[in-house]
């Protein structure tokens, strides 16, 4: 090709691409390490890897970089930091950074968000944790301080902590989150440990809400394996969530009473617990159509001073102190609306002294301590209160819903409506008279 043609087509390309055009910088083909990739990004530019093992860590993120492997999905790429450093670090991004479809293992902690906005998808963050120090010991896949993280459809498990600062009980195997807002849709958290919140430990004034997502055998000494609160201010909603295998679900801690604690449509199953499944102290807390099977727990499924709770099932449950406990630790109203305690071993309620609690609308039946007794038993046949056999369809086989003749389901249950979380599951048994006669003949 002549100079002059060569010149040409130089000059075309130039016009043709606009100073500031975002970029896309491939790994390996365009530069050897995601590090580097990285390193050479600017605001606009994504950094796609394909498809591979990757031997690094202590990867600076840009504002405004999205890194992303080739496909999208975290099968794709694998960052392993051989435990030297944090696999990816954020630190004051205000526009933010996005990570898609990568998996990060045996890092010091996957993901360090500091002062940073955060996008984290389909990211599998697995076998990391957080090494001691100030702050280090928090926060084994995820660690978050002054930041906002959204995080969604990816599985965090096996990530732990090592030790705490100065005394400090180490927080969250899977994440803490410190002065932070975090944001979880459609995210599985599997046997992470920790001292404090194996699966997820908000502190100081943070708030989350976690949508339509597992929590998995995650493990904490103090309790709340899954998840465990210290705040000041702020709040956690929790929609559409299971927790099974925990030691503890849920435990929550209040510093002033102005923590917002809101449940919603969750099942709390064969969770564990020293002292209690699902703990909201000092906040303001609702609790609604939720169910609690087989858990145990001798201070109670729930064990609060503070909660509304409507529309939810407590069955099968062994918690020798009572199903649910209320305590006298801090000031606290507690209520109960169309809600089911059955076939628990142990009482149904248990109240300390110098509180109450009111029912409206709420079976309790075949607790083996005791239905309405303690401080529930001048409300037994008063308000809609009942009990009966709620029929289940099938403790047997884990089937909670309500059979068609239950008395906790319209229209056997009058001005209360639905009593429990669970709909109609079944038909009533139907029982067919025969003679003695026709019985004989179907033997003959």
């Amino acid at each position: 090709m002549s100079l002059r043609r060569c010149l040409g087509v130089w000059l075309f390309l130039f016009v043709s691409a606009p100073a500031g055009q975002a970029l896309t910088i491939r790994v390996p083909q365009d530069q050897p390490q995601i590090k580097i990739a990285m390193d050479f990004a600017s605001p606009g530019d994504s950094v796609i890897v394909s498809c591979g093992i990757y031997f690094e860590s202590g990867i600076s993120m840009k504002d405004d970089v999205v890194l992303r492997s080739e496909t999208g999905e975290p099968e794709c790429v694998r960052i392993d930091g051989d435990y030297n450093s944090a696999g990816l670090a954020c630190s004051s991004l205000q526009t933010g950074c996005k990570i898609e479809g990568i998996t990060i293992t045996r890092c010091e902690r996957a993901i360090l968000g500091n002062h940073s906005a955060l996008a984290i998808t389909k990211c599998n963050l697995v076998q990391n944790y957080a090494p001691p120090g100030e702050f280090s010991g928090h926060g084994g896949a995820i660690q978050l301080q002054y930041s906002d993280a959204t995080i969604s459809e990816s599985f965090i498990s096996q990530n732990h902590t090592s030790s705490g600062h100065q005394g400090d009980p180490p927080m969250g195997g899977g994440i803490w989150a410190y002065n932070s807002t975090l944001q979880v849709e459609s995210t599985v958290f599997a046997e992470n440990d920790a001292y404090v919140g194996g699966g997820i430990a908000l502190w100081g004034n943070s708030s989350a809400l976690i949508n339509d997502s597992s929590f998995l055998d995650n493990y904490s000494l103090e309790g709340g394996g899954g998840i465990n609160t210290h705040l000041w201010t702020g709040n956690l909603q929790v929609q559409n969530c299971r927790f099974q295998g925990n030691r503890g679900s849920i435990l929550t801690h209040g510093q002033n009473g102005d923590e917002m604690v809101l449940i919603q449509d969750s099942d709390f199953l064969e969770d564990t617990s020293d002292f209690s499944v699902l703990s909201l102290n000092h906040c303001d807390s609702v609790v609604e159509n939720s169910l609690f099977i087989g858990n145990t727990a001798p201070g109670g499924c729930l064990f609060t001073n503070n909660v509304r709770l409507r529309g939810s099932t407590f069955a099968s449950n062994l918690c020798s102190y009572g199903t649910i406990y209320v305590h006298d630790n801090f000031p606290g109203t507690v209520s109960l609306l169309s809600a089911i305690v059955a076939l628990n071993t142990g009482p149904s309620i248990q109240c300390d002294a110098n509180t109450s609690i009111t029912l409206e609308c709420c079976d309790l039946w075949g607790n083996t301590g005791g239905d309405w007794v303690d401080c529930t038993a001048d409300q037994a046949g008063t308000h809609g209160n009942l009990s009966k056999d709620p029929l289940f369809c099938d403790v047997l086989e884990g089937d909670y819903t309500l059979r068609a003749d239950s008395p906790c389901a319209p229209p056997q249950s009058g001005d209360c409506g639905l009593i429990g979380s669970e709909v109609i599951g079944c038909k009533p048994l139907s029982i067919e008279h025969r003679s003695w006669g026709s019985i004989k003949s179907l033997y003959r």
